[in-house]
């Protein structure tokens, strides 16, 4: 879209905030949306319709169909139904972690503690340290201009609780986004995927491949 944008600073932050805001804080998440909404409504309506699930799809839907009419609420259908699984609650089978109440957001606190440490890596280090311990080699990276700030973030502090575990580990956030700097000739899978591979990886010696 061409033309200068009339939003200034402040609102082009409640924007970010609103669709960016921590998963676990759906509450001050949903209030900044309305917030910022009416100061820049188009860029809050494309950002929120990605990262905030409609409950109302959720708590209404009769079968699949109705949730995969927004791309948003089918992504966090699926985590619901990973990590809040429920058999006897057809058809989506799973526990809602929030309602809508007399236009007001009600977070279940039991399941979202239940969501978080199934679902959050943060909140798993201490269960399984000790394997993590034993890994030849652990490295992860990220992207600095992803346009979810919560990834750089939660990504940030995964590698702070790793260090306050004792767990040896690589973390890199690198100049670039997702799809791009990676698979080119000289991108970052061919210059640092690959060579970490033949770093760590030990490989068992198998039969010899007999040439004729």
């Amino acid at each position: 879209m061409g033309g200068k944008s009339n939003c200034n600073d402040k609102s082009v932050r409640a924007a970010r905030n609103a669709a960016l805001f921590p998963f676990s804080s759906i509450q001050g998440w949903q209030r900044r949306g309305k917030l910022s909404l009416q100061h820049n409504p188009v860029v809050s309506l494309v950002r929120l319709s990605l990262f905030v699930p409609k409950w109302d799809i959720l708590a209404n839907a009769k079968s699949m169909d109705d949730v995969k009419r927004d791309g948003g609420t089918q992504i966090f259908t699926t985590m619901f139904q990973a990590h809040l699984p429920n058999s006897d609650k057809p058809p989506l089978f799973i526990d809602l972690l929030a309602s809508q109440e007399n236009g007001q957001l009600v977070i279940d606190a039991k399941l979202m503690d239940r969501f978080r440490n199934n679902f959050y890596l943060e909140t798993m280090i201490g269960n399984y340290a000790d394997n993590l311990k034993s890994l030849r080699g652990f490295k992860f990276d990220w992207n600095r201009y992803d346009g979810n700030y919560d990834h750089l973030f939660a990504n940030q502090a995964f590698t702070r609780k790793l260090r306050e575990y004792g767990i040896a580990h690589q973390a890199e956030e690198y100049n670039g986004t997702w799809d791009n700097s990676n698979w080119s000739v000289d991108g970052r899978f061919y210059t640092g995927v690959l060579p970490f591979f033949a770093r760590y990886l030990v490989f068992d010696a198998g039969p010899q491949m007999i040439h004729q």
